[in-house]
Formats: C-alpha cells, sequence, structure tokens
C-alpha cells in the first residue's frame, strides 16, 4: 500500500520544469537516492521512495499544462514502469500517474503491461507484482471510464474477461472491480454468469 501525503504544494509547472521533472522520473529519481548498501532498512532510502512516490501521484493532476507535456510524462512513466532499479511502490505510484493522467497513450501503455499479465494466467512470468497489476487494472478502468473509451471496439473487454481466470484473487479481484466501474449493470451481470 503506498504512503503518500498528498499536497497541495505542486502547481502548474513550466514546460522547462516539467522536462526535467520527466527526466527525473526516467532516472528513477537517481539524482536524490541516498547512497547506502542497505536501502530497505535505510530510512533516508524509504523518504526517498516516498518523496518519488508522492511526486508521481501529483504530477498528473498538477504539474501537467499541455498535450505535450501529458505525452512527454507518459513516455516517461512508462520508461520508468521498464526499470529494473524501481521498486514495486514506485512502480505502483507510476500506475496510478499513468491512470490520473487521462492521456489516450496512457490508455495503452497499461494496457500493454495488462496483456503481460493473460500470456500465461499461472504464473507471475510477467515480471510485475500482484499489487502492480491490480493497481494497473484499477488505473486503467478508472482511466477508461472517465474517458467513456468503448472497450469493446478493439478487444480490451476479452483481455479484461480473460484476467477474470487468473490465479491471482489479488488480480482476479480487481478486474471484477474495474469491469464493475466500465460496465453497466445488465452487462456487468451477462459477464459474471458467463464466467
Amino acid at each position: 500500500m503506498l504512503n503518500i501525503p498528498f499536497t497541495n504544494s505542486l502547481f502548474h509547472f513550466s514546460p522547462d520544469v516539467t522536462e526535467y521533472v520527466c527526466d527525473l522520473i526516467k532516472s528513477n529519481f537517481n539524482k536524490f537516492r541516498p547512497n547506502s548498501s542497505n536501502q530497505e532498512e535505510n530510512p533516508e532510502h524509504q523518504l526517498h521512495e516516498q518523496f518519488v512516490e508522492t511526486i508521481l501521484v501529483s504530477l498528473p493532476m498538477n504539474a501537467v499544462s499541455s498535450n505535450s507535456d501529458i505525452s512527454a510524462l507518459v513516455d516517461a512513466l512508462s520508461v520508468l514502469m521498464n526499470s529494473n532499479n524501481a521498486s514495486n511502490s514506485t512502480k505502483q505510484a507510476a500506475v496510478y500517474a499513468l491512470g490520473f493522467s487521462n492521456a489516450d497513450n496512457a490508455l495503452s501503455t497499461l494496457l500493454s503491461i495488462i496483456k503481460f499479465t493473460i500470456t500465461d494466467l499461472s504464473s507471475n512470468s510477467h515480471g510485475y507484482s500482484d499489487e502492480i497489476m491490480s493497481s494497473t487494472i484499477s488505473s486503467y478502468c478508472y482511466s477508461a471510464s472517465n474517458k467513456n473509451y468503448d472497450i469493446y471496439q478493439n478487444g480490451e473487454i476479452e483481455t479484461l474477461l480473460k484476467l477474470l481466470q487468473h490465479s491471482s484473487a489479488t488480480i482476479s479481484i480487481a478486474t471484477r472491480h474495474g469491469l464493475g466501474r466500465l460496465l453497466d449493470i445488465t452487462s456487468l451481470m451477462k459477464v459474471f454468469q458467463s464466467n
């Protein structure tokens, strides 16, 4: 679970600052990372993680002022999601930021992460934890719902329906909740009856 103190101290950034922050995101904020051999137990490392998570979740709501800024932010978050240096909590915050951004390319990024999960429904071979996948599904459904995106149009509904069969209860529950956000009650009941 993320421990993020939401703040109103981040206001619209200038394009220069947004570009700088996107570069920081791509590097997982390494300029600010404390150097320590045992980082998990280091209080400075924990503060760093909380700082990064706060920035990531706050950025789409407060710091983006144009479509090019949103696109740059989504690209930076995508790089971070594929980074081996980012912690699970940082990736989870990046997923939430992608969902909050309401950008078209954010939806496709979230969907591509979700599609990794359905390649093998019985394992975690996709490299993401169940919590990250749950957050990804929730963020995708949140964003698609806010945009009134038609998940039937390009077959996304089939992808989500496959996740109902996932061996992880965390992922299948997140999928049920996401479908509840996206579908009207009649469609939802048909889905649950057929599965």
